[in-house]
């Protein structure tokens, strides 16, 4: 019987577990790993990864069983399979990076979330960094942007030295001078905007000064 697989790299491979007996109860026939939150078909009670079976059949018309049933009826994992499942112990992922434990079946995915010996990548260098030591190279890495709380300018801790007091200062003044020549510009519209109303408050009155001595004159004409 050829075997379906779904290329699928397993999450949770056989290496990891440690004296692992009756693999061919646990192992996903789609991944090759052992199953994770596992359903088993109805028919042949076999069980594989939710995740696989849903990867498999999504695209299909009718589900299919990878196992070769004449059809694939979903149903929850048979207790038997979930007790021996409970029993394996598992080396955490991160074990590589230095991770020392060895987590129950149950709880290795919620250890692998928090696990100290993860990887995380420095904002300053992009190196890798464990990350329970992350915070200490965070610290001393000489490419982490730091922020003059005076002048607000950035600058790579390495380069703490040059940013010196006189040049701090320089900095300071370059800035306020621009806020100055901002306020300038500003000052000029309003006075552009000002001028211009006033020419528009000049030509009503004028309207109206003429408006009013036309209606004296012909108020005027009829009067004689």
């Amino acid at each position: 019987m050829d075997i379906i697989s779904n290329n699928q790299v397993p999450l949770l491979s056989l290496d990891r577990v440690i004296d692992l007996k009756l693999p061919e109860l646990v192992q996903c026939r789609l991944c090759q790993g052992i199953v994770l939150n596992p359903v088993a078909c109805k028919n042949c009670e076999k069980v594989v990864c939710s995740t696989c079976i849903h990867n498999l059949n999504d695209t299909k018309s009718e589900p299919i069983c990878p196992y070769e049933c004449l059809s694939y009826i979903e149903r929850p994992c048979p207790k038997t399979i979930s007790h021996i499942l409970s029993t394996l112990h598992i080396l955490c992922q991160y074990k590589p990076n230095g991770c020392p434990e060895i987590i129950s079946y149950t709880k290795f995915e919620e250890h692998e979330k928090e696990c100290n010996y993860q990887l995380s990548t420095c904002i300053g260098c992009a190196q890798k960094i464990i990350r329970k030591d992350y915070e200490e190279h965070e610290r001393q890495c000489p490419f982490v942007l730091l922020t003059c709380d005076q002048c607000l300018t950035s600058f790579q801790r390495k380069d703490t030295d040059l940013h010196t007091s006189i040049e701090c200062l320089r900095i300071q003044l370059q800035q306020q001078t621009s806020k100055i020549k901002q306020l300038e510009i500003k000052e000029s519209e309003q006075q552009i905007k000002i001028d211009s109303m006033q020419q528009k408050v000049q030509e009503y009155e004028k309207f109206w000064i003429g408006f009013a001595n036309t209606t004296n004159q012909i108020r005027g004409m009829f009067d004689k």
